[in-house]
């Protein structure tokens, strides 16, 4: 790949991953409706439980920003205790985390099945407001999800053969409080802290980047 096919092979990887987390979200938080809302507000009695509702929440979703705010309205509200809330913040990050493992431990080539049952399941039931037609939108989102990580893979391994890629990566990773920023302002920007864990993985299994950057 010349340097642009690698820009934008990348940009379009990454763009996928937004859009197939954004879709995982969506079909879940429609397909449950109220439940996620009335399960933190349940299950919120001790920080034990609130942790494990945070981590079950958030691994389901695959957001813990979702998770932390609907616990944060909850506690704003009085529903829940501060404690509580922060419990399930806590379980939310882990949640994450496990989600993130799950993307990375070698389950790309389900993409095709993925994909292709959610489309049955969605078009199916289209035009009709069932939890059906949501669950189709998540499994096409993993779908997506899974075919962004080979993009992303396949640019970072031809990132890796770039002069001048090195040379930048090179530059961040002798400036940890920049890479910290960097990192922080994609996050940001992208609303998705498990789409940037993903990315950086990518990153961190071709060997691009420095580990201690990463």
């Amino acid at each position: 790949m010349t340097g642009t096919e690698v820009l934008f092979t990348l940009a379009g990887g990454v763009a996928l991953l937004l859009w197939g987390a954004r879709m995982v979200r969506t079909g879940v938080t429609r397909a449950l409706g109220s439940s996620l809302r009335q399960l933190i507000a349940i299950w919120t009695g001790n920080r034990l439980a609130a942790a494990l509702v945070g981590t079950v929440i958030a691994a389901t979703i695959q957001s813990a920003t979702a998770t932390a705010l609907m616990a944060a309205s909850f506690a704003s509200r009085g529903a829940i205790a501060t404690a509580a809330a922060l419990a399930v913040v806590l379980g939310a990050d882990f949640g994450a985390s496990l989600g993130a493992q799950l993307f990375t431990a070698g389950i790309s080539d389900a993409w095709p099945l993925l994909i292709l049952v959610g489309y049955i399941v969605h078009a199916i039931f289209d035009g009709r407001v069932t939890v059906l037609k949501n669950v189709g939108r998540t499994l096409l989102g993993l779908g997506i999800l899974l075919v962004a990580l080979r993009l992303i893979g396949t640019a970072t391994q031809s990132m890796g053969a770039s002069e001048v890629v090195a040379d930048v990566l090179a530059a961040v990773a002798r400036e940890p409080v920049l890479a910290i920023i960097l990192g922080a302002g994609l996050t940001w920007a992208s609303c998705s802290s498990l789409s940037m864990v993903l990315l950086v993985a990518s990153l961190a299994v071709t060997e691009v980047a420095p580990a201690h950057a990463l």
